[in-house]
């Protein structure tokens, strides 16, 4: 029997790693293959610029979809403009495609990745999106803005109590933001995080500031911060002037803290 063609199939444009990336995707996601192999014959070789008798097109499945991928030359690049979603059952799933496809490449925001081959996806746990569809609005929000507030989402931290008991009230874990202090005003830093957004962390006098060197504008930090924007813990990775990590002395804070909060 004729098997049934799959109406659309991802194409992926790679300058000369076709058959690299999908070695390296098929070890990655179970029920995968690699299938036929087309190579540029004289002709197309010609055509193309690209070697004659080099991996043209590479047809492989992951997961049971079926894809392609060519090795066309460095004329186009990938961008975030196209992810590819990863739903996730399990907590262990979570962690596994999170640490393999982000080997060697970068982590985004809210559960965003590029591999090393530039390819965007998304490793969502699929607890994640029916909590961000619950009719009841307050515990929808609070999960969108622990996703849409930090720069480098702890995926394990943040998705674990809502897999372990998705009944329950969840308590958003805290987050890890990294990035450059843009400006201090009184207790409150603006940071721009490492995907280029500005992030508003409030300081107040529980934050743990240990050493003598103040936080400037120009330094990279590391914070540890609740779902509402407080700062459990600031680290001074590389001052703006040396080279030497540090760490940060606690700015002057007014003795009474506003109760407002990092939006």
């Amino acid at each position: 029997m004729r098997k049934a063609i799959q109406r659309i199939t991802p194409f992926l444009w790679f300058d000369s790693q076709a058959e690299e990336a999908v070695n390296f995707y098929v070890s990655i996601f179970k029920n995968s293959r690699v299938g036929s192999i087309a190579r540029y014959d004289e002709e197309a070789a010609k055509a193309s610029g690209r070697p004659k008798e080099s991996v043209m097109t590479v047809a492989f499945e992951l997961d049971g979809q079926e894809f392609v991928a060519l090795n066309g030359g460095p004329l186009f690049k990938f961008t975030e403009a196209i992810s590819f979603v990863v739903n996730c059952e399990t907590q262990e799933e979570v962690d596994h495609f999170w640490e393999r496809l982000s080997a060697g490449g970068q982590e985004v925001q809210c559960g965003w990745l590029k591999d090393r081959f530039g390819v965007s996806w998304q490793i969502v746990p699929t607890v994640l999106v029916e909590m961000l569809q619950d009719k009841a609005r307050e515990k929808s929000k609070r999960v969108m803005a622990a996703m849409l507030s930090f720069g480098l989402v702890v995926l394990s931290s943040m998705v674990e109590p809502i897999l372990t008991d998705s009944s329950k009230t969840m308590a958003m874990p805290e987050q890890i933001v990294k990035g450059d202090v843009l400006m201090t005003e009184g207790e409150f830093y603006i940071v721009k995080d490492i995907t280029g957004h500005e992030v508003r962390l409030h300081v107040n006098k529980e934050t743990k500031l240990d050493g003598t060197v103040k936080v400037k504008v120009g330094d990279k930090i590391e914070a540890r911060v609740t779902p509402e924007g407080h700062a459990i813990s600031i680290t001074l990775q590389f001052p703006q002037n040396g080279t030497a990590p540090v760490v940060p002395s606690r700015p002057n804070i007014p003795s009474t803290v506003p109760q407002e909060s990092a939006k």
